[in-house]
């Protein structure tokens, strides 16, 4: 082959392709018309997404990846629908497998995640708590530090931080202490059986209500509750603001120390555990006799 074939050569292939990228010229001009007005489609879904997610959630990384994830899916669907125009029908389903099998192998291996994820959207969306709150689920009790896109973060009162996978907070009870503006304390305590019990009565009531923090409109609340080994017990309910965190622990110490001074001060005994112990003696014989022998 001469130089002069080899030249006729590359130009044939040249006009080939220039011929090929001709024909092809408006339907690759279409596809990028397309592309270009679905680029522009998700930004505009993504925005309209994140305003939908800040009226309903306060999260904001939760409602920036949303968003993100709106924008993906409409980005997907313009490369697909361009591909399709440029006739490019063999590659689009080929790739089109690849994400199927792609998608599955990561849904096995991810799937912790992306429940987690997912737990985490609802919580978003349902506003169990906020950050600040103070709440138990399992089995733990602290202030939520932060919910992320996995776990949600507590901080216990002893200083510890806690980390708890959103799916756990979500499929299992929670307890939000912060719900309500008030909380009811409840201080159990007994007395001696040789009281009066109408006057140990009115003395615990005027004691709680000395208590700083008392919600006077909801009332104090007292109950006998039983006959115990050692004395009759009871019970003092009463509410406080529970805007503060410390305030439930503060105030039922504070009721524990107006009750015991109050008690002291009208000669009302608190008892201690009493025991009664029956020694057997033989015959009639005297304690001493029986612990000499």
């Amino acid at each position: 082959m001469n130089l002069s074939n080899i030249s006729d050569l590359i130009l044939g292939t040249l006009s080939q392709w220039l011929e090929t990228f001709l024909s092809h010229l408006p339907n690759l001009v279409v596809s990028l018309l397309v592309l270009a007005a679905f680029v522009y489609l998700a930004r505009v879904v993504r925005r309209l997404v994140r305003m939908a997610m800040d009226e309903t959630s306060e999260y904001v990384a939760v409602n920036r990846l949303v968003g993100t994830l709106s924008s993906l899916v409409v980005w997907a669907t313009g490369g697909f629908i361009a591909l399709s125009i440029l006739d490019l029908s063999g590659f689009v389903a080929t790739l089109l497998a690849g994400v199927g099998i792609i998608g599955l192998a990561l849904s096995f291996a991810f799937q912790g995640l992306a429940t987690n994820f997912i737990a985490s959207v609802v919580l978003s969306v349902r506003h169990p708590f906020m950050e600040g709150d103070r709440v138990e689920t399992n089995g733990h009790t602290g202030t939520v530090e932060e919910l992320t896109l996995l776990t949600t973060i507590l901080r216990t009162p002893s200083g510890q931080k806690v980390v708890i996978p959103n799916k756990e907070v979500f499929e299992n009870p929670l307890t939000n202490y912060s719900d309500q503006d008030t909380r009811r304390v409840d201080v159990q305590c007994g007395v001696s059986f040789n009281d009066d019990l109408q006057a140990t009565k009115e003395t615990a009531l005027e004691a709680v209500k000395t208590v700083d923090g008392l919600v006077s409109d909801r009332g104090v609340d007292f109950f006998y509750e039983e006959f115990g080994g050692s004395s009759i017990n009871f019970v003092v309910r009463f509410w406080i603001d529970a805007s503060d965190q410390g305030a439930f622990f503060q105030a039922r110490s504070d009721a524990v120390e107006a009750i015991k001074a109050e008690f002291d001060a009208a000669g009302l005994e608190i008892p201690y555990p009493i025991r009664t112990i029956d020694l057997w003696r033989p015959d009639g014989a005297s304690i001493e006799d029986v612990l000499q022998n």
